[in-house]
């Protein structure tokens, strides 16, 4: 488990012979440093730094910045830069530099384009799957967006966010910072103190964002669950909420859900207190979802459920809980227990032989096929699976008219 600065290079500005130096502050410490990076090793002592930047960043101001003794290959940095010649082979002594007298082995640095078009964008994209390769799981990544070109830094903060999620890497982001030289020529500024801020924020709000979407269009609630937990604490009131809702929803377990609504509903003014404007957000459709199943009946909440699964795209869920709502429905018309398999299979008896049910029981037939192959793995429609997806809504509607027409003819 490593602590990893990856960080982008400007071209900088030489004057009088030198880079300008900028005096720091983070945490209340301030550093005077001609480079950011060497400001942000001074405070934290990284393990690893992955340093971006173009064949003209300011490579020469790296290799003296930290500690590199050799005037003559600083001017040769210098010169081949100047020229836009500088190649990889020509970086290897910053690298050599940062192992040998920093100890931090496995530091690398990586050459990229301006990204003028889409051919050279991509081409950065393959170098930042490089720098990818090198990150491992556990690893404490510290992301530096301050120097080189706009376009970079944002490509830093995508592909970082791209690694986590499509390669699954497990590592954290502990920080993502920006130097805000703009702030030192502010007039009350006297000491022209360049502030490093800590724009994590931003990361946290993205991943915050893939978990609303993942409850929203997928009935997914890990995600959020698991960003309650970074976020409040695992203790919070609030990340227990939403943990015990991911379990319940993730196993699939219907008693356990109705079970975990019962429970919760009363407790739903966590969210009310809360101060977080991201908790106040994402709990809404959690607070929805609970008033939403809050059924006095079995047959009531099962059917609801459907219908949830359904909207969340889990038809295989929603066909067994349409099919088992119906003869839920029937147990609680004929006063049968709902628990045990020989009262409801007495309830899909008589939900068959009377006549006050034929209607249900038409519309019982196909759902019970689907939920039986889906429960069983059997292939006898695998022929039917896109048009059992495509009547589902039309099947869900169905039993509820049926369902509304028997309360009526109480």
């Amino acid at each position: 488990m490593s602590k990893i600065l990856i960080a982008s290079l400007g071209t900088g500005i030489k004057k009088e012979g030198g880079y300008g130096l900028a005096k720091y502050e983070i945490d209340g410490k301030h550093y005077t440093e001609k480079i950011i990076a060497k400001a942000l090793y001074n405070h934290i002592k990284f393990d690893k730094i992955f340093m971006i930047g173009t064949s003209r960043s300011m490579w020469d101001a790296v290799y003296e910045t930290f500690d590199g003794k050799d005037e003559d290959l600083q001017f040769r940095l210098y010169a081949k830069q100047e020229k836009g010649s500088l190649e990889k082979s020509d970086l290897r002594t910053i690298e050599t530099g940062w192992e040998e007298n920093f100890g931090m082995l496995g530091s690398k640095t990586f050459l990229v384009n301006y990204g003028l078009n889409d051919d050279q964008l991509w081409s950065n994209f393959e170098i930042y799957l490089q720098i990818a390769e090198y990150i491992e799981n556990g690893d404490r990544i510290y992301l530096d967006i301050t120097h080189s070109f706009r376009s970079l830094a944002l490509m830093s903060y995508i592909m970082l966010d791209f690694i986590k999620s499509v390669q699954q890497k497990r590592f954290t982001v502990e920080a993502v910072f920006y130097g805000m030289f703009e702030y030192s020529y502010e007039p009350s500024n006297t000491d022209r103190i360049t502030p490093i801020i800590d724009l994590k924020i931003l990361f946290e709000i993205s991943e915050w964002i893939k978990a609303i979407s993942a409850l929203k269009n997928y009935g997914r609630t890990e995600l959020v669950a698991e960003n309650s937990e970074k976020s409040f604490g695992a203790k919070s009131e609030a990340t227990k909420l939403f943990n015990g809702f991911s379990e319940s929803i993730s196993i699939a377990n219907l008693a356990s859900i109705k079970s975990y609504v019962n429970r919760v509903r009363n407790k739903l003014s966590v969210f009310d207190n809360t101060d977080s404007v991201i908790m106040k957000l994402v709990s809404k459709d959690l607070i929805c979802f609970i008033k939403r199943m809050d059924k006095k009946n079995l047959s009531d909440f099962q059917f609801e459920m459907s219908k949830w699964y359904c909207e969340n795209k889990n038809y295989a869920m929603s066909y067994i809980v349409l099919a088992e709502s119906i003869v839920s429905r029937v147990c609680e018309k004929e006063s049968i227990g709902l628990e045990t398999k020989e009262d409801r299979d007495k309830a899909k008896d008589i939900l068959h032989r009377k006549a006050d049910y034929r209607s249900l029981s038409d519309k019982y037939g196909i759902p019970n096929i689907v939920r039986n192959n889906i429960a069983h793995q059997l292939s006898d429609r695998s022929c039917s699976a896109i048009s059992d997806i495509e009547n589902l809504q039309k099947r869900i509607d169905g039993v509820e008219k049926a369902f509304n027409a028997l309360d009526r003819a109480d």
